[in-house]
């Protein structure tokens, strides 16, 4: 009997001390959500002035016809009015600072990210958490008309304050969210590496701004591409989704291709920066490259600085581990 006492004053004892920890533990949500809410407020969602009359996604100072910055953006010779050398964004960012200055914490930091879309609430995500935008997968596409996919992405940019970036994955090959649904092309995107092979580099900058258009028609205004990366090795798994040449012509299609996406006024991502050679899947596992800082700058680099000397504003990079 005495045994069993001790056990029902232990258990007493564990349920007490639990039951404590579970209080303590609401009161530190409580208190930091306060904190929270105080730091960042939910209020501050609607604070941001309406945005201007220009068409939904076009960003600021940006001519959607030609996809060129405005001509006041610096000199021809590269160079701003204090002589130092202008940056691809730099024709932006007079326009960009007052837009911030008028954000709250909160947009803010839902700037700083591209949300995955969701199947579902998206305009709710938009409303709470004023994202940079989103990006699209194939669910998004999947099942739908070019008129539906408009309207969607449209209802998108007219519940956002500040226009979206609405972008995806359209390489060709395999790897076409758009183009996989029939209702949307005629058939799929082939890969760069598919459509050097039958008409060089000529051929791909004419399959560029076929993406760019398929794109741009129904609202999306970012392609994640060119991949860039430098791999002529068929055993690699990156070699079906690049353009399997040498790091000079790779160059030149990174190049050509971010002329191409401008043209038609649509934002283009050089992918997988430093390049993913010869390693592994990293979707599979890890993946660390060992080759030295040299061996990038004689190779790997040169598709990237083309494309950023192009006026590429932006670039993914890869998920390697890389020690050079």
């Amino acid at each position: 009997m005495a045994l069993t006492k001790k056990r029902l004053l232990k258990i007493a004892a564990v349920l007490g001390l639990t039951a404590l920890a579970g209080v303590a533990v609401f009161g530190l949500y409580r208190v930091t959500g306060a904190v929270l809410d105080r730091m960042i407020p939910s209020s501050d969602a609607g604070s941001l002035p309406p945005v201007s009359s220009r068409p939904a996604g076009q960003e600021p100072g940006f001519s959607a016809e030609s996809g060129s910055p405005p001509e006041s953006a610096g000199s021809e010779s590269g160079t701003d009015s204090a002589g130092k050398p202008a940056g691809v964004l730099d024709p932006y960012l007079a326009d960009a600072r007052k837009r911030v200055a008028q954000m709250t914490l909160r947009q803010e930091v839902g700037q700083a990210f591209l949300f995955e879309c969701p199947a579902s609430g998206a305009v709710r995500a938009i409303d709470q958490y004023s994202p940079g935008g989103y990006c699209l997968t194939e669910r998004n596409f999947a099942g739908k008309t070019a008129a539906q996919v408009r309207r969607t992405l449209q209802s998108y940019q007219n519940s956002s304050k500040i226009p979206l970036l609405l972008a995806c994955d359209e390489e060709g090959g395999t790897v076409v969210r758009i183009s996989s649904n029939p209702a949307l092309a005629p058939e799929k995107f082939a890969s760069p590496r598919q459509v050097f092979a039958k008409g060089g580099l000529s051929a791909v900058t004419a399959d560029t701004e076929k993406k760019a258009k398929l794109l741009k028609s129904l609202g999306v205004n970012v392609n994640l591409a060119p991949v860039c990366d430098i791999s002529a090795d068929p055993k690699t798994f990156i070699y079906a989704r690049s353009l399997g040449r040498d790091a000079k012509t790779t160059a030149e299609f990174a190049k050509l291709s971010v002329r191409a996406y401008a043209e038609q006024g649509v934002g283009c991502v050089l992918k997988h920066f430093p390049g993913y050679g010869g390693t592994q899947d990293t979707h599979t596992g890890a993946a660390r490259d060992t080759r030295s800082y040299q061996s990038f700058q004689k190779s790997d680099f040169l598709p990237f600085q083309a494309g950023i000397a192009s006026g590429a504003a932006c670039i993914m990079i890869s998920h390697n581990t890389v020690e050079c």
